[in-house]
């Protein structure tokens, strides 16, 4: 029995049907190809969180696992010029010489990965850590091969004055979380490996809106309704997906914006719109009756109590993605997208520019996009897929700041990188 695959431009109709097996036991253990939902059933291992005798949860920390190294950089620049910084960390691929690709994690709620080391400097050990599914679950996946970076939210968000993790949805689908993204994963993406963009419950917004960015992105628990953007909402149409995609969710989940039902729904809205989409569901895990929130890490949301079992999907369907590309495509190599630095006067419009990659396989014909058409900053860019486009700078600005925004280059292979143009408006840089 196979969980569910269809390839990208075939239609099919299809019966959700539910098998219930032993997590890793019995049938294909999921991550097949077929029309049938594959329901594994998980069961608590060493590896996971545990329930206390009060019905509350003894998280797993990844802080503590894997020598997971602390960072911060400089990602882009706000209109009055101050520095913007993004903190992450970053665990390596375990048992590998060279990591497989690289996982990007992204949280939910409020994008606070509540990351920490006692020093503060740039290489650190991690100190902290957040309970966020994929946060706490970093050093599992890095177990398996991959490198595995997460993220915690920008310097201009970590005082963000707001109530509610939807007020974070304009910043998920914008060309400011593309420049950070970008930057850190080239920061680290020495070996030029592909990369996978994944996120959790409002972190699937950003995968999705994002997905550009990487070979194939992964949404665990994603938010499909309620207020914000969520995932095949009008506001981020699923027909905005370009790259494979794998979905997982727990059959208890009780979050009210990410129900079961709602991601059998984005499936559907998937294999409509001819996206080459995989996934399974899953049962188990436990709910802190202490904390009692549906919708946060501490319940069947997160998959509290079975994360090595949820984590074993995620990196079989990695891997089997890594695979088909290598199978249709033997030995082909990334391209690598150049940063490039341009400088414009304020007040001008349609700056010419031209940007470039390197592909070590020469007979590739790339081609080049824009996530977005709104800079950094407010100003606009549109890319033509030859690599020639035009920047205006934003209305009203003047002296010298910088705007930034990212454009992507693609082999048509499954091999994509991006990288950051950051354009000095009024003067040089």
């Amino acid at each position: 029995m196979k969980s569910f695959r269809v390839s990208r431009g075939i239609l099919l109709s299809f019966l959700l049907v539910v098998f219930m097996t032993a997590c890793g036991g019995g049938g294909d253990g999921g991550n097949g190809e077929g029309s049938t939902i594959n329901t594994t059933t998980c069961t608590n291992t060493a590896s996971d969180s545990t329930q206390n005798a009060d019905g509350s949860a003894n998280l797993i920390h990844s802080e503590n696992n894997g020598a997971p190294t602390y960072h911060i950089v400089v990602t882009r620049k706000k209109s009055n010029g101050s520095d913007v910084r993004m903190d992450y960390m970053v665990h390596k691929a375990q048992g590998v010489t060279t990591p497989k690709a690289l996982f990007v994690l992204i949280a939910g709620g409020s994008l606070n990965a509540a990351i920490e080391s006692q020093t503060g400097q740039d290489g650190s050990p991690v100190s902290l850590a957040g309970g966020n599914f994929l946060v706490r679950s970093a050093h599992l996946i890095a177990q398996q091969g991959y490198r595995v970076i997460t993220i915690d939210r920008p310097g201009d968000y970590v005082d963000y004055n707001v109530t509610h993790g939807y007020d974070y949805d304009p910043y998920r689908t914008s060309m400011d979380h593309a420049v950070d993204i970008t930057t850190v994963i080239n920061r680290h993406n020495t070996e030029n490996i592909d990369v996978i963009i994944a996120g959790t419950s409002r972190g699937a917004i950003s995968a999705a809106a994002n997905n550009t960015l990487g070979a194939g992105i992964f949404l665990s628990s994603p938010v499909t309704s309620g207020n914000g953007t969520p995932v095949g909402s009008a506001s981020l149409p699923v027909s905005t997906i370009q790259v494979p995609v794998y979905l997982l969710y727990n059959v208890n989940d009780g979050c009210s914006t990410s129900t079961p039902e709602g991601s059998v729904d984005l499936f559907k809205a998937l294999v409509a719109a001819g996206t080459e989409i995989s996934g399974d569901a899953v049962s188990g895990g436990f709910y802190d009756t202490v904390e009692n929130q549906p919708c946060r890490g501490k319940s069947y949301h997160s998959f509290l109590g079975i994360e090595s079992c949820a984590v074993s999907k995620i990196t079989g369907w990695a891997d089997s993605l890594l695979t088909n590309m290598q199978n249709a495509y033997p030995d082909n190599k990334r391209p690598v997208a150049q940063d490039l630095n341009i400088s414009v006067t304020a007040g001008s419009s349609n700056n010419p520019f031209t940007i470039s990659a390197t592909d070590l396989d020469t007979a590739d014909t790339l081609t080049y996009s824009v996530p977005y058409n709104t800079t950094v900053l407010g100003g606009t860019v549109t890319l033509n897929a030859d690599g020639n486009g035009s920047y205006t700078p934003p209305s009203g600005a003047s002296g010298d700041i910088e705007d930034s925004f990212v454009f992507v280059v693609s082999d048509g292979k499954g091999g994509t990188s991006s990288a950051v143009v950051r354009a000095t408006v009024g003067g040089v840089i």
